[in-house]
């Protein structure tokens, strides 16, 4: 795809997520929550009549792109459409991340839209955060930009790991605090968990920290995130030189596998490249999950 449809997918994507934020934030708290067959945590099963509707406006917005240039479609609130991998390149969707925040009214959801080629690389990235009003974007060889400014350096320097809502219903996070403090750090630094977000706002957070983390380990049950939590996020961390690689030490790559979840080799996002190193080298050892 060339150079300057990459950029108008981008700039169309962006509208629409920061279109879809509107209409969240102009939603009534969500007062019915249905559950879907999803992973196995309770923040990737919840869904909301909001999270439905906002695909179905993303979708009618992307529509003509994808008419016109024969591309395909993923998108969290659809059955997984197995198409989608057949086309050169296909929009992967999540309406809103975080619908558990989102639910109980707190900060940490967001818009994800990202364009994906056939080899499972994402060359646009866009999130949009309506609670913030902040826009996140990337796109293959153009950089990453924060509402419309590049996004070159590392804002807040704390050491920050950036957690799910299962760090905090199963009680790890003295557990987790001991074991990255003695892996990662020195006797008079601290490193500190933060309140928790969807995967798509913990992976920002992660890329706004120079010493930032989020991570998920490699587990045998399904989840972990799956395609549309890292999508758009990868491609902004690939433009940053971040990690946003597996347990493999390999990139994340969104294309056809058995499935679309994430929880085979992990995740994990990272600014610090030798923090990344020893986390792998040690997964081993890690706090059960």
């Amino acid at each position: 795809m060339e150079v300057d449809t990459i950029l108008q997918l981008q700039t169309i994507a962006e509208k629409v997520a920061v279109e879809a934020g509107g209409y969240i934030t102009a939603a009534p708290k969500p007062n019915n929550v249905g559950h879907k067959i999803n992973g196995s945590s309770l923040a990737s099963q919840v869904v909301t009549k909001v999270d439905v509707e906002v695909q179905e406006l993303i979708l009618k917005k992307l529509q003509p792109s994808v008419e016109r240039l024969d591309l395909g479609i993923m998108a969290e609130e659809s059955e997984v459409q197995t198409g989608c991998f057949k086309k050169a390149f296909y929009w992967c969707i999540d309406p809103i991340d975080g619908t558990l925040n989102f639910i109980n009214q707190r900060p940490g959801f967001a818009v994800s839209i990202a364009l994906v080629d056939q080899n499972g690389a994402p060359v646009v990235g866009v999130v949009y955060d309506p609670v913030r009003s902040m826009l996140y974007s990337a796109s293959i060889g153009n950089g990453a930009k924060i509402n419309g400014r590049p996004w070159r350096l590392v804002s807040k320097k704390s050491n920050s790991l950036f957690c799910d809502h299962s760090f905090y219903t199963h009680n790890k996070r003295v557990l987790w605090e001991q074991y990255l403090n003695g892996l990662l750090l020195s006797t008079n630094e601290r490193f500190e968990i933060q309140p928790y977000q969807g995967a798509v706002l913990n992976a920002i957070g992660a890329l706004r920290h120079q010493n930032g983390l989020y991570l998920k380990f490699p587990k045998n049950k399904k989840g972990g995130g799956c395609y549309w939590d890292f999508a758009a996020t990868t491609c902004m961390a690939n433009e940053m030189d971040a990690q946003a690689i597996n347990f493999d030490s390999r990139r994340l790559a969104f294309y056809e596998r058995k499935d679309v979840f994430m929880n085979e080799k992990g995740v994990l996002f990272a600014n610090n490249k030798q923090w990344a190193n020893r986390l792998i080298q040690d997964k081993a050892n890690s706090p059960t999950f």
